[in-house]
C-alpha cells in the first residue's frame, strides 16, 4: 500500500485508516523478516516543525524504547520525543485485590541529565568510587556536576565529597565519629552534547 498527500501546504493525508470495531486496528505495520532492519512502520517529514509520527491523544509502546539509540524490538526514534502528558512504564502486578497495573512516571528535569548512583563502603575515612564507565562515555566534562552522599551509620559522621569527575567521586570523613560505614550516593550530570538545550521556547 502506498499513498501520497501532493498538497504543499495544510493538512493533507497520504495514508488513512480507519476501524470501528471496539478492539480493531486502524494501520498495522508488521515486518516479518527474521534477519536485517526491517521497519514496521516509518514516518519522516521534511517540514521544519513537522513530526515524523504525531498523535493527539495517549501512545502506549509495549516494549522497550531507547531514544536516539538501539531499541529492544519495538521503537526507535532518532531525535527528540515531545510529549504533554506523563511518561510511564507500566507494569502488571498481583494483590490481595486482584491484579493490577502499577504505573511509574519519569523523572523530569530542566537539564537533560544523566545519572549515576549506588551503595558503597568508607574504609579508614576515604571512600574512591569508580563510576560506571557509561556514565563518563555520555555526560559532559564541560558542566558541573552535583553529588548527594547520604551515610547509614547511626552515629555521627561528617561525610564530606573532596573530588568529583565524571570517571570517579573521592568521599572523606572529617568527624571524629566512625570511619568506617555504609553510604550511598548520586551523581548526576548533563548528557554530552545537550548543555545548551533552551527549556523555555517559543511556541
Amino acid at each position: 500500500m502506498y499513498g501520497v498527500g501532493t498538497a504543499s501546504s495544510g493538512s493533507a493525508v497520504g495514508v488513512r485508516g480507519k476501524t470501528e470495531s471496539n478492539e480493531g486496528t486502524a494501520i498495522l505495520g508488521q515486518a516479518t523478516s527474521s534477519s536485517g532492519s526491517a521497519k514496521g512502520v516509518v514516518g519522516k517529514t521534511q517540514a521544519p516543525n513537522g513530526y515524523g509520527l504525531y498523535t493527539p491523544n495517549d501512545a502506549k509502546i509495549d516494549g522497550d524504547l531507547d531514544l536516539g539509540g538501539q531499541i529492544n524490538q519495538t521503537t526507535q526514534i532518532n531525535g527528540d520525543l515531545q510529549v504533554t502528558g506523563t511518561k510511564n512504564f507500566v507494569q502488571a502486578v498481583d494483590t490481595a485485590a486482584g491484579p493490577r497495573e502499577v504505573a511509574y512516571t519519569a523523572v523530569e528535569a530542566g537539564k537533560v541529565r544523566t545519572e549515576a548512583s549506588d551503595v558503597t563502603e568508607m574504609t579508614d575515612g576515604v571512600a574512591v568510587v569508580d563510576l560506571p564507565d557509561h556514565f563518563s562515555m555520555v555526560t559532559s566534562d564541560d558542566e558541573p556536576l552535583s553529588v548527594q552522599v547520604t551515610p547509614y551509620c547511626g552515629e555521627k559522621v561528617h561525610a564530606q565529597v573532596t573530588d568529583q569527575s565524571t570517571e570517579r567521586i573521592v568521599v572523606k570523613d572529617f568527624g571524629d565519629g566512625p570511619n568506617e560505614y555504609t553510604f550511598s550516593y548520586t551523581v548526576k550530570g548533563i548528557r554530552a552534547g545537550f548543555e545548551d538545550e533552551d527549556i523555555v521556547r517559543d511556541v
